[in-house]
């Protein structure tokens, strides 16, 4: 796996972006966002080569990432993006300048993911 890059943080110091490259052509985005009085985590995913043209929606449901059913994509894609998405949350929680940043805008479902890395 590739290293987790920070695109864009604390821009109204609400908002927070990670970004990282699991495949040649896939790249998978975190957008943090505090928003109604609560931190809002979305996941994304983007292949260039056409399977997710653009920046496709991703929830987290019973331990698993999952993807828009409009898109088809392979098991082996599937896991893919699944453990890269795992993969960008254990480095946020392992690397000290990410984990002082995240601790605070943990909510319930990421909560429990990051007790489990």
């Amino acid at each position: 796996m590739n290293k987790l890059n920070e695109i864009i943080s604390g821009i109204n110091s609400y908002d927070m972006e990670f970004e990282m490259q699991i495949t040649k052509h896939i790249t998978l985005s975190i957008i943090i966002k505090y928003q109604n009085k609560n931190w809002e985590w979305s996941y994304y995913g983007r292949n260039k080569a056409g399977v997710l043209e653009n920046w496709d929606l991703f929830t987290y449901v019973n331990k698993q990432f999952v993807g828009p059913r409009s898109i088809a994509l392979t098991k082996k894609t599937r896991e893919k993006i699944n453990l890269g998405f795992h993969e960008m949350i254990k480095q946020l929680k392992y690397d000290n300048s990410y984990r002082l940043k995240i601790l605070p805008v943990l909510n319930d479902e990421v909560r429990e993911l990051w007790n489990s890395l």
